[in-house]
């Protein structure tokens, strides 16, 4: 089965729409703990349950409040952060013009609403590197290549019992 960029973005969209779906209802579970807590935290200050005397178990009942109100508190920045955090904020990009290779490390993300060959604001964070260098490959396979003598002398060792790995090393 062929896979293609279309059938990639539409995943991707599929996967994207589910997310939503979930973020939904994770949003509407936490409002519902936020008000549960509210409404016990309301009647046990009306009615009073272990007595107004008793500050040790009010101490223990105001952390757990906290606590969980904190954590529910937490999920809505986290989700409100995630929604607008970007997608890739490290990226690569590689091209080779006229025999040199040239490459670029991006670092951070551009702002959401910019489009890719907009020049970064003062507010976005985007750090980049770049390099360019000429690498003649022919040279560089001529030094990585053994010579035919070396070869020899291998197939030599292999041919008398010795392992490759062996016969590599002494030579």
């Amino acid at each position: 089965m062929q896979s293609s960029p279309d059938k990639h973005q539409q995943f991707l969209g599929v996967l994207d729409d589910i997310e939503r779906g979930v973020v939904r209802i994770y949003r509407i579970f936490l409002g519902f703990v936020i008000a549960a807590v509210v409404a016990v935290v309301g009647v046990v200050v009306v009615q009073r349950p272990w007595g107004a005397g008793n500050q040790g178990e009010w101490f223990y009942f105001g952390i757990v409040v906290l606590l969980v109100l904190g954590w529910a508190c937490g999920q809505f920045i986290a989700l409100g952060r995630r929604k607008t955090a970007a997608k890739f904020p490290i990226r690569f990009l590689s091209s080779k013009q006229d025999g040199s290779q040239s490459w670029e490390l991006q670092l951070g993300s551009r702002p959401v609403d910019r489009d890719e060959s907009s020049e970064p604001s003062a507010g976005s964070s985007l750090i980049e590197f770049s390099q360019s260098f000429d690498i003649p490959l022919a040279a560089v396979m001529h030094e990585m290549l053994p010579d035919e003598e070396t070869i020899r002398a291998v197939e030599a060792e292999v041919d008398r019992g010795a392992l490759l790995e062996e016969a590599c090393q002494r030579t």
